[in-house]
């Protein structure tokens, strides 16, 4: 519900499945592979690692979206590694969202966000700051397409 509040705030629809959808924006958490033990469960590094390797890469040089939005800290910092960004080991998830987008290819960039599940808008970042940081989305969305 969060996620779909987010999507529409910046003017973005998903379609069903079966639609066809033009693909502007793509967005993850960065675990594409099954995680063990539920959704409170922690997150093995090494499902990050692999799945950043062996699908995220490929997949976004396939689907070329103009922005990644990438849900949580985790999942930024792995993507900015994987496209060879550098930026200072000790960035927050704060000043990472105040600093986006950052350019990953040469027709993607990315955008850092707050994880919008509900445990995330309780425990890190209220919905009123991350529709304030989707904004940002929108305005470059706005400008670029």
């Amino acid at each position: 519900e969060n996620l779909q509040k987010l999507l529409a705030h910046v003017g973005i629809r998903i379609g069903k499945p079966t639609e066809a959808q033009e693909q502007v924006v793509f967005f993850t958490n960065l675990i594409l592979c099954l995680k063990e033990g539920g959704l409170q469960a922690p997150v093995n590094i090494l499902w990050s690692t692999n799945c950043t390797n062996e699908f995220f890469k490929p997949l976004v040089h396939i689907i070329r979206p103009k922005a990644i939005l990438a849900l949580g800290a985790e999942a930024t910092r792995s993507i900015l590694d994987l496209f060879t960004v550098y930026l200072k080991n000790s960035a927050s998830l704060k000043g990472l969202v105040e600093n986006a987008p950052y350019p990953i290819t040469d027709s993607t960039v990315l955008f850092p966000l707050y994880h919008c599940g509900q445990r995330g808008v309780n425990m890190n970042r209220s919905m009123e700051l991350q529709m304030r940081d989707w904004d940002k989305v929108t305005k470059w969305l706005n400008k670029h397409y």
